[in-house]
């Protein structure tokens, strides 16, 4: 058993690496502890023979034996403030966080530095900019050290972190490219580094729990998107969209930790039993158009698709996709419902109520496929694209003033969350609705009647007067 005073030292060292992401350095033990440099080193020796700690180079490499990192931010210099922002944040939230200019001493030898730490920790985040995608050599060795690292050890997870749109996501590094980035709205606000905490939270400590089971499915994922990707992009050759910028969303949905595996047979009866069915003016269906407008799904090896890209009524071009693969992974891209007809009411703009039922389908769908599988947890991901400078509409006078309008401040919106059982979905939709407005400056929205359109949707599967 440690004295006291060790275990006062250790304590202290703890709680400071938690909150600096670096160790305390002789002085700042010096003025904690109220004691010599004597007996501070003494102590350090103590608790170095009693395997707790490690000096391989004296005080300056101080380390917590066995002790990891949770969070290695990779980053540009142009993005440094953006990565402090990030570092401050996490540091707080008790993350251990690695960061060179908060890490490194003068002197150090610091490329091998650098990739020892990233060697030692949980999660690797690097920052997306043009800047770090066009010039930094850093950036882009640190990105093939983790990569190579989470093959040979599956360690550290990977999650790349969009913190500008000044670049193309064919610019992204290939080895990261097949990996859903996380997106931070330039000036980004602290609700959204909350939500970026409790991603990274999900993919470290879930990693942690179940290793082998959640980065297997993970490896799937990555290979199911690679089909996706091709898939679309083969989809889209042949009907090219009017405009590049087209506004559509992207969601996703994979298993954690359990996983099953389905044969085509049960995976299209599994498919049509969690079939959610809308029904009332707009009702429609998710997946999207599954076995409808004479459209099938088309059986491949080992997943199901589905594409339609014929035009909306009121539109010039549509898109309308979704694959399932015999695990569960689950990804839909859809064009959002905005007229483009010169007679159409809605010409360049899309409606509120379409912006719910849009979220509140997925959530239906994936209440159904858990009930149904009796799988417990899965990761849930929601993206909007090209939204900047299109309106919101209002169609009914109970939600706001009939024909108001509310434009879009942000180009993308993303939404990453863990799902279970215990799960309050229709909460959970209240809150991607509610945030989803805000990018519209709507900034006082109808609660009650946004409630009330997430309740009917869920029980009745009614499409809301």
């Amino acid at each position: 058993m440690l004295s006291e005073q060790l275990q006062e030292t250790l304590d202290f060292i703890k709680k400071f690496i938690g909150q600096n992401g670096r160790p305390p350095r002789l002085k700042e033990l010096q003025s904690k502890l109220d004691i010599t440099n004597k007996a501070i080193l003494d102590r350090l020796k103590n608790l170095e023979k009693e395997g707790l700690v490690e000096m391989p180079d004296g005080v300056l490499s101080l380390k917590i034996k066995g002790y990891e990192n949770d969070l290695f931010i990779s980053y540009t210099n142009s993005d440094k403030e953006i990565a402090q922002r990030i570092f401050d944040h996490f540091a707080e939230e008790g993350f251990r966080v690695w960061k060179d200019n908060m890490n490194l001493n003068s002197g150090d030898n610091f490329i091998p530095k650098i990739f020892d730490n990233i060697k030692r920790s949980k999660t690797f985040i690097v920052l997306l900019s043009q800047a770090a995608l066009g010039d930094s050599k850093f950036v882009r060795e640190e990105v093939a050290c983790a990569k190579k690292l989470s093959i040979d050890n599956e360690r550290p997870i990977i999650l790349p972190v969009k913190v500008r749109s000044d670049f193309s996501d064919k610019d992204i590094f290939p080895e990261i490219a097949s990996i859903h980035y996380f997106k931070l709205t330039e000036g980004f606000k602290n609700e959204e580094l909350m939500h970026l905490a409790d991603r990274i939270h999900t993919l470290a400590y879930e990693h942690a729990t179940t290793p082998q089971s959640h980065d297997t499915g993970m490896r799937g994922v990555v290979e199911f998107m690679k089909k996706v990707q091709a898939d679309i992009e083969e989809a889209i050759k042949k009907d090219p969209p009017p405009t590049k910028d087209y506004p559509y969303i992207e969601i996703m949905m994979s298993p954690i930790g359990e996983r099953k595996e389905y044969k085509d047979q049960e995976l299209e009866k599994l498919v049509q039993d969690a079939l959610v069915r809308i029904q009332g003016w707009g009702g429609d269906r998710f997946p999207p158009y599954y076995y409808d407008y004479n459209q099938d799904a088309k059986f491949m090896k080992d997943w199901i698709k589905a594409v339609d890209m014929r035009p909306w009524p009121q539109r010039e071009w549509g898109l309308a996709y979704w694959a399932i693969d015999k695990n569960l992974n689950f990804f839909t891209k859809s064009v959002l419902r905005e007229a483009f007809s010169e007679r159409e009411v809605l010409k360049g703009k899309f409606s509120v109520e379409w912006l719910v039922f849009d979220v509140v389908r997925p959530l239906i769908f994936l209440k159904k496929l858990m009930g149904l599988t009796g799988l417990k947890k899965f990761q849930f991901s929601l993206q909007y694209h090209g939204v900047k400078g299109r309106e919101l509409v209002i169609l009914s006078s109970r939600r706001a003033g009939l024909f108001s309008t509310y434009q879009a401040e942000e180009n993308d919106l993303q939404y990453d969350m863990e799902i279970d059982a215990n799960k309050d979905l229709k909460r959970t939709a209240y809150d991607i609705c509610f945030e989803v407005l805000t990018i519209f400056h709507w900034k006082n929205p109808n609660e009650q009647m946004l409630q009330r359109d997430i309740d009917v949707l869920f029980d009745a599967e009614r499409f809301p007067d």
